[in-house]
C-alpha cells in the first residue's frame, strides 16, 4: 500500500463530497416509503409463519433496497424496479397457490410427519432433512418430555413442529427427549447383551419400544435394525394401557 495516509475524513465520509450525506437521506426516504407502499399491497403474513420462499423475498429486498440508498452509481429507479419485480412475483405466486390448490405444495412445500405412534418417523425426517436432535429440540418446546406422550408430530412449512398427543389413557413409555440429568438416564445396551431387568426398552435411533424379559438378550430393532437400546426412562403420565 504505497502512499498510505491515515485520513479520518476518508474513513468516516469516504471519497465523496460531504453533501452526498443529504443525497443519502433523500435516497433512503424515497426507497423506504416506496417499499412500505408496495409491502402494504403484498399478502400479509405473520413473521412467525414465514416460509422459505418468503425468507428469500426478505433477503432479496435487503439488497435491492439497501444498495441504492448509499451507492451513488446506482440510480434509484433501478432499485425501485427490482423491488417492484420481487414483490410482484411474490404476490403472483401467493395468488397462484390460493386459486390453484395443487401449486401450494409446489411453491410453499407441505407439512412432513416426523413422529408416528410414539416413534420417530425416519422416512419423514429424511424427507425434511432434519436430525433426531432437531426433532427433539422442537418437541422440548411443547411442554412434553418423551415420545410416549406423542401420537404424531409434523414439521410445518415454516419449520415449526406441531404435535398431536395421545389421550391420557393411551400414553405409554417412550424415548425421553429431555436432556439427561443423571448418567443412568442414558444407560445403553447392545445386541447380544443380557437384559438386566424385565422392562420396556427403546431403540436408540427410531424410538421403538420393546418389552424384554430379564436374562434374555437384546436383538436388533425390528423397525430400523439398529442394535442399541436405552432404558425407557420417560414414564407415562397415567398407568400404561396397550392398544
Amino acid at each position: 500500500m504505497e502512499n498510505y495516509t491515515f485520513d479520518l475524513q476518508r474513513i468516516f465520509f469516504g471519497d465523496v463530497p460531504i453533501l452526498f450525506l443529504f443525497e443519502i437521506l433523500l435516497r433512503t426516504s424515497i426507497l423506504y416509503l416506496f417499499t412500505v407502499f408496495l409491502m402494504r399491497l403484498a399478502p400479509r403474513r405473520n413473521i412467525g409463519q414465514m416460509t422459505p420462499l418468503e425468507l428469500l423475498v426478505i433477503i432479496a429486498l435487503g439488497s435491492s433496497v439497501g444498495d441504492p440508498m448509499f451507492y451513488p452509481n446506482i440510480p434509484l429507479i433501478h432499485g425501485m424496479a427490482v423491488i417492484s419485480v420481487v414483490l410482484g412475483l411474490q404476490t403472483g405466486l401467493v395468488y397462484l397457490s390460493r386459486v390453484r390448490g395443487k401449486w401450494e405444495n409446489v411453491i410453499d412445500g407441505n407439512a412432513i410427519r416426523v413422529v408416528q405412534d410414539g416413534q420417530l418417523d425416519l422416512n419423514g425426517m429424511a424427507k425434511a432433512k432434519i436430525t433426531r436432535e432437531d426433532v427433539f429440540m422442537g418437541l422440548r418446546m411443547t411442554q412434553h418430555t418423551h415420545l410416549g406422550e406423542i401420537e404424531e408430530a409434523y414439521v410445518e412449512k415454516n419449520g415449526q413442529i406441531t404435535v398431536h398427543i395421545y389421550a391420557p389413557h393411551k400414553q405409554r413409555k417412550g424415548f425421553i427427549f429431555m436432556p439427561p440429568v443423571e448418567e443412568k438416564d442414558w444407560r445403553e445396551f447392545h445386541e447380544g447383551d443380557s437384559v438386566p431387568a424385565t422392562e420396556y426398552y427403546v431403540c436408540k435411533v427410531c424410538g421403538r419400544v420393546e418389552h424384554y424379559d430379564r436374562h434374555t438378550t437384546f436383538k436388533a430393532c425390528p423397525r430400523c435394525e439398529y442394535k442399541a437400546w436405552l432404558d425407557s426412562v420417560g414414564l407415562p403420565l397415567t398407568p400404561q394401557k396397550e392398544d
